[in-house]
């Protein structure tokens, strides 16, 4: 792999690869709080444009993303693969994750960190809004997994510290992950909960097999 210096310096100055920075007015963008101060870009502290330079996009693999929902006809998707799960409500959050994760190289708007990377599509609800249909999003992660995806973002963002989860199992030491998922965010049911995490054992053996590993945050 050739990083080349004079393209990753082009391409850190451009308006698009600026054009992903949140410019906060608060820490962690929050409505109101302690005011940001020297921010950092976060495509310049991964060192994006040193990796793009050298012709690393993401061709040819695909990203899986679960979300309330997508516009998957922002200009930022034009002309990309992406494989639908189901059915797809339109939804701001959805869109803008996906956009951060694989939005096109194209002199337009802002691009992703994975720009040449296809997409995987699916809802935390079919039917829309952020209500999770946990059954819905482990057919998608099977789905996913069957597809060769290489990476899946679940930004779900349950009210719940992951530190909570640990207490709740080591004071239940006989209790399964899925019952402490069941317990501890969201009463769905410990088989659908042992479902999805079934599916996510299969959509890390594809990452392990074809690419970069998977990340998650629920």
């Amino acid at each position: 792999m050739t990083f080349d210096s004079t393209r990753a310096q082009q391409i850190r100055s451009s308006a698009e690869f600026r054009g992903a920075d949140a410019n906060c007015t608060y820490v962690a963008c929050a409505s109101s709080g302690a005011l940001a101060a020297n921010q950092s870009h976060a495509y310049e502290l991964h060192n994006l444009h040193t990796a793009l330079s050298s012709g690393v996009t993401g061709a040819n693999q695909i990203v899986a993303v679960v979300d309330e929902g997508f516009r998957t006809s922002h200009q930022e998707f034009a002309g990309k693969t992406i494989y639908p799960s189901g059915n797809l409500p339109s939804a701001d959050h959805g869109a803008h994750v996906a956009s951060l994760i694989a939005g096109n190289l194209d002199s337009k708007g802002m691009h992703g960190v994975a720009p040449g990377a296809g997409l995987h599509l699916t809802a935390l609800n079919p039917a829309g809004g952020t209500n999770l249909d946990l059954a819905n999003v482990t057919t998608g992660t099977l789905d996913a997994a069957s597809k060769g995806a290489v990476a899946q973002n679940n930004s779900w963002g349950f009210p719940v510290s992951a530190t909570d989860f640990q207490a709740h199992l080591q004071a239940n030491p006989g209790r399964t992950v899925a019952q402490g998922l069941n317990a501890v965010i969201a009463n769905y049911g410990t088989a659908k909960w042992q479902g999805y995490l079934d599916a996510s054992t299969a959509s890390r053996r594809a990452a392990l097999w074809s690419g970069p590993c998977r990340t998650m945050r629920p």
